[in-house]
């Protein structure tokens, strides 16, 4: 799992705000799919990831039946579904999908276990 969030010395997660924020969590197979996007595509989804950071609630919305747990961000032609783990202060990425040209077309879609 990579890590992206950013701990002080005593290991809390702080943004450049000084608030706490969610950890971003990314599995390698899905770090790779995220470098291979189009850079506008790649660009889009780390803006909207970087959101959902400081309040991941506000920057989704419910993937299927609202439990809490499972969202879903996107913008123009990438969207991703996401774990958003409340208690631990995790946003992990479970899946990533992006269209092409028409944006019908899938180029790359994967959901990890």
């Amino acid at each position: 799992m990579i890590d992206y969030s950013v701990r002080n010395a005593g290991g809390s997660v702080y943004s450049a705000w000084g608030r706490d924020t969610y950890q971003l969590r990314l599995g390698p197979a899905l770090h790779e799919i995220y470098m291979a996007l189009p850079d506008g595509s790649r660009r889009d989804l780390a803006g909207c990831l970087v959101d959902m950071l400081a309040d991941p609630f506000a920057h989704s919305t419910p993937y299927g039946v609202d439990d809490g747990t499972v969202r879903s961000v996107g913008q123009g032609l990438v969207a991703a579904v996401v774990l958003v783990g409340k208690e631990a202060m995790t946003v992990t990425v479970i899946q990533i999908s992006c269209a092409e040209g028409d944006g019908t077309t899938p180029v790359s879609s994967r959901m990890v276990p």
